[in-house]
């Protein structure tokens, strides 16, 4: 992690030759000043300063406009309430999940696509520092929502939450998609061999299940309902980033990042915990640690939508 900071990752993503693809980048600068303050919490006080980019492959405007939104934690200590140091050594991996997104859009950049793709990928370093954000500090997001921080290695939800506000305030888009190694529980519900999918956008939900029928990456469909929603409110804030004694935390924070949805968009919410890190074993094509996952999916799939 220490040679590949958000800056240096900008720069590979630059000197990426794209042919259909464009790239913009927001700074710290554009942080501050357009106030995706959760953006600029979670980073305070790193020396690498956090950055948005977003990669473009528009084809049609009149096209359907799919967006992936991603997070990419240069390290990720836990800030005040730091991991455990058994947790501690693959936290360098914690951004190879917007490496994933970066390598799918160079895939899908000259394929023959009948829709819009659009990825936003949220660079930012999770590190201890005197000014970190604590417990109970509450948050205005740039979507105006106040978060309350019930635990600081929440800061996924943070970043992604500001990233999807973002996208949907300044896009016309159809359909969103997060994806990002959020939960312990996915782990605990399906090991390392399968990422749990959710939420309403069921036409895209159900080729993701039917593509894990007779391909490698494997997807299952987990529950949501306005429960799980519901139980995102805070008595404080609006909103809070943990809820404690809900376990279902995988189905919970696809609720809590729905909040951040500005328009009603088509939903999908993917957590890729277990087969995007691979801790256990070495499997068919999947090497231990950190294995790609889910870029052979999203490129086949999205050769068939329309």
């Amino acid at each position: 992690s220490i040679d590949l900071s958000p800056e240096d990752f900008i720069s590979i993503i630059k000197d990426t030759k794209f042919k259909n693809t464009k790239i913009k980048v927001l700074k710290y600068k554009d942080i501050q000043k357009k106030w995706l303050n959760l953006i600029d919490a979670v980073w305070k006080w790193s020396s690498n300063k956090p950055a948005l980019v977003i990669l473009e492959r528009i084809i049609d405007k009149k096209l359907p406009t799919y967006w992936f939104v991603w997070k990419w934690i240069m390290f990720d200590t836990w800030w005040i309430q730091v991991k455990p140091d058994t947790h501690m050594y693959e936290m360098k991996w914690d951004m190879c999940w917007a490496a994933a997104t970066f390598c799918t859009m160079k895939e899908l950049d000259e394929k023959e696509l009948k829709v819009n793709v659009i990825a936003c990928l949220c660079l930012a370093e999770n590190s201890i520092s005197w000014e970190s954000y604590k417990p109970s500090d509450i948050i205005k997001s740039y979507s105006w929502k106040t978060v309350d921080v019930v635990h600081t290695d929440a800061e996924w939800r943070l970043i992604l939450a500001d990233g999807i506000s973002y996208i949907s305030k300044n896009y016309k888009l159809d359909n969103l998609i997060s994806i990002a190694t959020l939960t312990w529980a996915a782990m605990v519900a399906l090991w390392f061999r399968y990422a749990a999918i959710m939420w309403d956008d069921k036409k895209l939900i159900n080729k993701f299940v039917d593509y894990s029928k007779e391909n490698f990456e494997k997807y299952v469909e987990l529950p949501f309902d306005d429960y799980f929603i519901r139980k995102t409110k805070s008595e404080i804030a609006d909103l809070q980033n943990l809820t404690t004694w809900i376990y279902a935390w995988s189905s919970m924070w696809g609720a809590f990042l729905s909040n951040f949805l500005l328009n009603n968009e088509n939903y999908t919410h993917i957590d890729i915990a277990g087969p995007a890190i691979n801790s256990y074993e070495a499997y068919w094509l999947f090497n231990k640690w950190m294995t790609w996952f889910w870029v052979d999916s999203i490129s086949k799939i999205f050769l068939d939508l329309k």
